[in-house]
């Protein structure tokens, strides 16, 4: 470094080291002045806090004194008749409640004194309206009275209690306004104070900054000095190094490379000396370049980083990473560029294969999410803690929630419901146990209507057999469950169709028996009267036609019991002749009515009883 260079260092360095102190001397001035402001404020407001309360003493003070004149006027009136008293009356009287108005507006600010001073006027109010009581009472009766009729108990009892709230507001205003003047001598010494330390530690700040600059330059010089030493021993470590070192000039020629450029390229330092260093990298990088090196000259960036591409001797090409240092001349332009290059090539080339390992990963994760979106179940993941780590669109639509506000939380931070949460919770915990299917149904309500869905969990497991995470899908059965519902439904209504049924063929059996049994009585009674033939015929035909319909009855009786799977078949012996001609008989009468001919002919084969 030059000796004009150095200078031009140390001047920076002092021009810096002034632009501190004074940047620090007005931050210092404006605090002062800030909190002298504040100080200054609460001075103000403290002084008239101060003056407001010898205000309100000199009130109530004023307003005692007019009470105690009321009192006065009104007893000296009573005894004399004399109107000046009367006058004297009327001026204390709108005094006191100038002055109790006075109070009223000076305590707007404090609850509880202005409560007192309201409770004062009132008190006042009724003492002054019984005084003109008093007065106009001596008005109508034109009497004098002594000093013991003139204030009756309650005139008393009201000049007690004026009198305690008049020394109540007093001693509270006498320790307000000590307490307020001592915070305003507080303040007052608080800016004196404030004012001495800020200039004592300015002072202490200037001398202690003037020191530090006056080291400061000192050791910069020696620095610089040792600098110039040593910058053969930096070039030696810069050409020992594993990293390549150019320097390009302000129109962008190579003026300089280390000999790590052999390694780097294959290309000696010789062959770059003179080239643009825009040729020795591809076409692509070259804007890049270009942009970085007119930006650090015009904006005075530096240590400008970018990976790139560069030539190499057998025509292909190699990834380096550079950083780029602009060096600038007295007057501040770039005068070169310095740049250093090291190799990057197998690093970079696994990056770019990762990253595009990573697109494609990224790409079938997409197609992957996108095919379950699109699919009419319900998916989801959850992790062995039971948060959500993927869902589709379904569920989001069924539980009409974004996706963000499921992911990453539990089933007992959205769903209300204890009962479903509890099922949720017992399920996912069946599932870690066993590691084995876990199927429920479940209702969710959607758009005002329920929707019943089949959910099935199963694990996920890791390579070493261990559950990593619960899939679950959940179909939607809502029109299965719906038909099923109405089925049983239905079910339940053949059922009482049926009981009901059962109930009405028993007790019309029951009804229809009595008076069955009672003509078989009475048909028995008949035959074991006297009879003629015919009467005789035709009774026992009653008595045939009666049992057949009974014998009607109790097989309805029966195919009921058929039905309820409870008819049981008996085998018994019986007369088969006895029954057809039992069974035709009561058809003969409607034949002779048609005029027809009705016969029944036994063969000789048909036995006289059978069993059936």
């Amino acid at each position: 470094m030059s000796a004009s260079q150095r200078k031009t260092t140390v001047s920076n360095q002092l021009r810096k080291s002034f632009i501190l102190i004074n940047g620090t001397v007005i931050l210092f001035f404006v605090v002062y002045l800030i909190q002298a402001n504040w100080l200054i404020k609460h001075s103000n407001e403290s002084d008239r806090l101060v003056i407001r309360t010898s205000d309100v003493l000199r009130n109530i003070k004023d307003a005692n004194t007019n009470a105690a004149q009321i009192e006065s006027s009104v007893r000296g009136y009573l005894l004399t008749h004399d109107l000046e008293f009367y006058k004297q009356f009327n001026t204390s009287s709108a005094s006191l409640k100038k002055e109790i108005s006075n109070l009223y507006n000076l305590t707007l600010d404090n609850g509880i004194y202005h409560e007192n001073v309201n409770m004062l006027s009132k008190l006042v109010e009724r003492k002054i309206k019984l005084s003109e009581g008093f007065i106009k009472q001596t008005f109508k009766h034109d009497s004098t009275f002594t000093s013991n009729e003139i204030m009756s108990a309650d005139i008393n009892k009201l000049n007690d209690s004026i009198a305690r709230y008049f020394s109540l507001l007093e001693n509270t205003q006498q320790r307000l306004l000590a307490e307020r003047s001592a915070t305003n001598k507080y303040f007052s010494e608080s800016r004196t104070v404030f004012t001495i330390v800020s200039m004592v530690l300015i002072s202490i700040f200037l001398l202690v900054s003037l020191y530090k600059i006056n080291q400061n330059i000192k050791r910069r010089s020696e620095a610089e000095e040792r600098a110039i030493i040593n910058e053969e021993k930096y070039r030696t470590l810069v050409e020992d190094s594993g990293v390549t070192m150019l320097v390009v000039d302000n129109k962008g020629i190579i003026s300089f490379a280390s000999r790590n450029v052999e390694l780097l390229s294959e290309f000696s330092p010789e062959e770059f000396v003179g080239k643009p260093f825009t040729q020795c990298i591809p076409t692509e990088f070259r804007d890049q370049v270009g942009n970085i090196l007119s930006s650090s000259a015009s904006s005075g960036l530096y240590n400008n980083t970018v990976e790139l591409q560069i030539y190499t001797k057998k025509k292909g090409s190699k990834w380096v990473s550079s950083r780029i240092f602009p060096v600038r001349k007295d007057d501040g332009w770039v005068q070169e560029w310095q740049i250093v290059l090291w190799d990057i090539d197998e690093e970079k080339k696994i990056y770019l294969e990762l990253e595009e390992l990573e697109t494609e990963r990224r790409n079938q994760q997409k197609l992957i999410q996108d095919i379950i979106d699109n699919i009419p179940s319900i998916i989801f993941i959850k992790d062995v803690q039971g948060r959500y780590l993927a869902i589709n669109r379904r569920m989001e639509e069924v539980l009409n929630l974004p996706a963000e506000r499921i992911i990453g939380k539990t089933d007992a931070e959205f769903i209300l419901d204890k009962v479903r949460y509890q099922e949720y919770k017992s399920s996912d915990e069946a599932v870690l146990a066993s590691r084995s299917l876990a199927v429920f149904e479940d209702v969710i309500q959607s758009d005002g209507k329920k929707n019943y869905f089949l959910v099935t969990k199963f694990p996920l497991l890791d390579e070493e057999g261990n559950v990593k995470n619960i899939c679950g899908l959940a179909t939607d059965i809502t029109e299965r469950k719906t038909v099923e519902i109405r089925l049983l439904q239905a079910k339940k209504e053949a059922e009482r169709a049926k009981a009901a049924q059962e109930t009405f063929l028993a007790n019309m059996s029951h009804e229809i028996r009595t008076p069955m049994n009672g003509i078989m009585g009475m048909s028995n009674l008949l035959m074991s009267t006297p009879l003629t033939e015919d009467q005789r015929d035709f009774t026992g035909s009653i008595q045939d036609s009666a049992r057949n319909l009974l014998a009607i009855i109790n097989d309805l009786l029966d195919f009921s019991k058929i039905k309820s799977g409870k008819f049981q078949f008996e085998y018994s012996p019986f007369k088969i002749r006895q029954a057809i001609k039992k069974a035709v008989y009561p058809l003969q009468f409607k034949a002779e009515e048609k005029m027809l001919k009705l016969n029944v002919v036994f063969d000789t084969m048909v036995p006289e009883v059978i069993i059936g």
